[in-house]
């Protein structure tokens, strides 16, 4: 039987993982359950010329405030964010400014790094076959020596650094659209734990510019006076219903922030999800009733926790999920 990179991997990198959350846990003293908020902007005349000609200009200035640089025709594949902070990118190889591209930007857990989150998630492979440009940047590292995400006061920054990711992550938006031809209406941010958490940060600052959002055993955090209303965005949450880092019961109340903020109604069962490693369709789905198309769902893979072992179309049915919904 063929295996997935992830599946060989994936009993090499659970110890890892596993005591990287760990460290979260005690760095920031924080309590991961929801009771204590989760982990870690010329006037009009009557000469008909002058109207015309009004028209004119304004259309002018209208179509240089949309312009924007063409990007190289070839792909730019050296790392992304400086010096101090790169951060690796992969790009489709029918890339071509021809046509506009997804832009997906992956982030680690904590204590965890690009390389093995990218393993863990097998993502890679998909840019080819969905069609989308990946970043997978790196947090700085703390005082324990584990790399980590500014997310929220409960998660992650044990030390006080008051890193400003937003700026990083924001500055990686601002690169990949000088370097290449990225579909503005479709910029994501997905991650797993710490980089859940990250993921719901920028939805809250990005509003405006992130189309949606996947967060892996993250949760979000913030109270609605901590997370500005900068826009809707599509959110999807995935969570072990054992997971004893990031509590489950901080799951269904991460995605109903987010459905109340874009007005859905109630939430209603879907079709059950197969996204581990020989267990069936084990994983089940919560839809919010929104005004247009469902963007808020919740994917509760029961009898898993923290780490779930994720089989080879985990990835592909998230990141299809999130490109399938556009910014509105």
């Amino acid at each position: 039987m063929k295996r997935s990179l992830a599946t060989v991997l994936l009993p090499l990198l659970l110890p890892v993982l596993a005591c990287s959350d760990e460290a979260a846990d005690l760095e920031t003293g924080a309590d991961l359950g929801v009771d204590t908020a989760a982990d870690a902007s010329l006037d009009a005349t009557d000469d008909t010329s002058s109207d015309v000609a009004g028209d004119a200009a304004a259309d002018v200035v209208l179509d240089t405030a949309d312009a924007r640089p063409q990007p190289p025709a070839e792909p730019d594949l050296s790392p992304m964010g400086g010096e101090d902070r790169p951060a690796d990118v992969f790009v489709p190889t029918e890339y071509t400014i021809e046509e506009e591209w997804p832009l997906a930007i992956l982030l680690h857990g904590y204590g965890a790094s690009s390389f093995v989150q990218r393993a863990y998630l097998n993502v890679p492979p998909l840019v080819d076959e969905l069609g989308f440009v990946l970043i997978t940047p790196d947090g700085l590292v703390d005082g324990r020596g584990s790399r980590f995400w500014n997310a929220f006061p409960e998660c992650c920054d044990g030390f006080g650094t008051e890193v400003d990711d937003v700026g990083y992550l924001t500055g990686l938006i601002d690169e990949a659209e000088e370097r290449y031809a990225i579909d503005r209406e479709r910029i994501y941010f997905f991650g797993h734990s710490n980089g859940g958490f990250m993921s719901y940060r920028m939805a809250c600052e990005l509003g405006d510019r992130v189309a949606g959002i996947a967060s892996l055993a993250g949760s979000m955090t913030a109270e609605p006076d901590l997370c500005p209303d900068t826009g809707r965005v599509h959110v999807l949450q995935i969570h072990g219903t054992e997971d004893d880092s990031v509590l489950y019961s901080a799951a269904e109340p991460s995605a109903d922030f987010w459905a109340q903020r874009d007005g859905c109604g109630e939430p209603s069962a879907g079709e059950n999800r197969d996204l581990v490693i020989a267990r069936g369709d084990e994983t089940e789905v919560l839809i919010w009733d929104c005004p247009d198309d469902a963007q808020v769902e919740l994917w509760s893979i029961v009898g898993d926790g923290h780490l779930p072992s994720v089989n080879q179309d985990f990835s592909r049915q998230m990141l299809s999920w999130l490109f399938e919904r556009p910014r509105d």
